[in-house]
């Protein structure tokens, strides 16, 4: 692997992660459901994995294990889905994002920071599709 993109996907997992963990945090302190407790300790987990994942990318580590995960870190953060019967998308750090929604059309979209939206039969009428092009 280059080095310029081992330093890149290194950098950008640990600094995802870090503002994931960041924004995590806040969760930890509200009155939630169990169901809600147990996908931000999941999300958390993902933060946490994300940004060890990125110390042994920066490390040299060459295990096939560790690119393997890395790899997976960043497919998880690439689709990006709002239908009335689920709400997904994930994103570490930095996320370019190109959208198809049913009322407005295409969109670009590129935000700094860490963001999570799960949910289930609660997306309403509107239909949201789209990619995280950063990941």
């Amino acid at each position: 692997m280059e080095l310029w993109i081992r330093r890149y996907i290194g950098f950008a997992t640990i600094g995802g992660g870090a503002l994931g963990l960041a924004a995590t945090f806040g969760y930890f302190s509200q009155q939630l459901e169990l169901q809600q407790w147990i996908i931000v300790s999941i999300i958390f987990v993902f933060y946490v994995w994300s940004s060890i994942v990125g110390v042994l990318v920066l490390e040299n580590k060459h295990s096939s294990k560790v690119g393997f995960q890395a790899l997976i870190i960043q497919l998880i953060q690439i689709p990006l889905v709002s239908v009335p019967i689920i709400t997904y998308q994930l994103a570490t750090g930095f996320h370019v994002d190109l959208i198809f929604s049913t009322q407005r059309g295409f969109l670009l979209s590129s935000k700094f920071g860490s963001k999570f939206n799960l949910g289930f039969l609660e997306g309403g009428q509107l239909v949201v599709v789209g990619a995280n092009l950063a990941a």
